[in-house]
């Protein structure tokens, strides 16, 4: 019996693993004889369905820049992030100056950013990428949630927010909302300065 551990095993195999690529991507896959030989039982768009319904489209890896002055949170930051699979750690910055000349921002899809640093703060520091590589995601660290208003975060680029006291628990959703291009911000969020949350 052919069971669904059976295919995360073919799966495993690198020659299976083009084979889906390129499945996937509607492509011709010069390994087809040998992946006949291989899989002589199992009719071709059966792979395709179960390569969809068993989560195992490749997806691509999304480099982040983190940019906070608290050397202690950035470090323990990067640490948790380890633990997400789609988005890896390029580099961890300590100020908006920083990150504006970072040799490596041309690679960055997201970048996670303190709101309040000393030389550059961040709302200014994302007006600046954002204007220089608008297709980068800016993502808003903070703690001190009453003085971040959402008018002024979305005119500087950013796409999303996220309160360091529960940095935890939401970080994830954020980041895989905003690289799926949409806003990620709280409903209990001010909106301009004087104004009571959204």
């Amino acid at each position: 019996m052919i069971t669904p551990r059976f295919f995360k095993g073919l799966y495993r195999n690198q020659i299976i693993r083009s084979a889906f690529t390129s499945i996937q991507n509607g492509e011709a896959y010069e390994g087809a004889d040998t992946l006949g030989m291989q899989l002589y039982s199992v009719p071709f768009q059966i792979m395709r369905l179960l390569s969809n319904v068993m989560g195992m489209t490749a997806q691509r890896e999304y480099n982040v820049i983190i940019v906070d002055d608290s050397v202690e949170f950035t470090q323990g930051l990067k640490l948790f992030m380890e633990a997400f699979p789609h988005f890896k750690v390029l580099d961890v910055v300590h100020d908006g100056t920083d990150v504006i000349d970072h040799e490596m921002l041309h690679l960055c899809d997201i970048i996670l950013m303190d709101v309040n640093m000393p030389l550059l703060n961040g709302i200014e520091a994302g007006r600046q990428v954002n204007f220089m590589y608008p297709d980068i995601k800016l993502v808003a660290i903070t703690l001190n949630r009453e003085q971040v208003f959402l008018e002024e975060l979305v005119a500087a680029g950013f796409r999303g927010f996220v309160d360091k006291q529960s940095i935890v628990e939401s970080l994830e959703e954020v980041l895989r909302t905003v690289v799926a291009q949409k806003y990620a911000f709280p409903r209990c969020m001010n909106v301009t300065k004087g104004s009571s949350s959204v």
